[in-house]
């Protein structure tokens, strides 16, 4: 505001700005990532709990300081025994504060599991009239006769025969996956029809492999 004063009076008059001042802006070249040590984190830690829900985290493993050259972590659990787990990762910025990402569940399985219970089955093994065997005497008059067993769910099993100091595979199938879907262990049925075997005596022995590619070793022999 402009105040005049003269020998006749004051005089008064106001002084308006009309325009503005014009910003250019010119920014630097921005992909729109924001790296972890741009946006201060110090660390990356993994937690492991027991089973699909429920149970205690617990730190597992060596935190990390350092991100990869693409902005991510690479880190590796504690050792952890055959079994269902959850993990999940906690990071760790500069002033403290701790963020915990979605738990993802595992599977560990190391041990493979030999097959068990062996047996010829019921149809196959001859009794009855014109014989002299019985349902459980392991002796059949079948060519291809079907033997029958356990393992892990969901397993390969392969079936083998020796016979006068001659190995040869019989015949593979698929355990039955009685277990819940999705969970490691658990035992599952198999039987496999074999091919024509000959005359004499057969010492049957059966391996799994499992879905983690864990080869067993043989399971105990079944004379037939």
């Amino acid at each position: 505001t402009l105040a005049v004063t003269d020998t006749y009076g004051t005089t008064t008059d106001s002084i308006v700005r009309t325009r503005t001042p014009a910003f250019t802006l010119t920014g630097a070249s921005d992909s729109g990532y924001t790296s972890p040590a741009a946006a201060g984190v110090t660390s990356v830690r993994l937690q492991v709990a027991s089973g699909t829900s429920g149970g205690t985290f617990a730190d597992s493993g060596t935190a990390v300081t350092t991100a990869n050259s693409d902005g991510t972590y690479t880190l590796t659990l504690a050792s952890q025994a055959d079994g269902t787990y959850r993990v999940q990762a906690i990071v760790t910025d500069l002033a403290g504060n701790t963020s915990t990402a979605t738990a993802v569940t595992i599977y560990v399985d190391v041990t493979p599991t030999v097959p068990t219970i062996l047996d010829l089955s019921t149809a196959s093994d001859s009794a009855g009239t014109g014989t002299t065997g019985t349902t459980s005497d392991d002796r059949t008059n079948v060519q291809t006769p079907v033997v029958t067993g356990t393992s892990e769910a969901g397993s390969t099993v392969t079936l083998s025969g020796t016979i006068n100091g001659v190995t040869t595979v019989l015949g593979t199938a698929t355990a039955s996956n009685t277990a819940v879907s999705g969970v490691a262990g658990g035992t599952g049925t198999w039987s496999i029809t074999t091919t024509t075997l000959a005359e004499g005596v057969h010492s049957l022995t059966a391996t799994s492999t499992d879905a983690a590619g864990n080869v067993s070793g043989a399971s105990t022999a079944l004379a037939m």
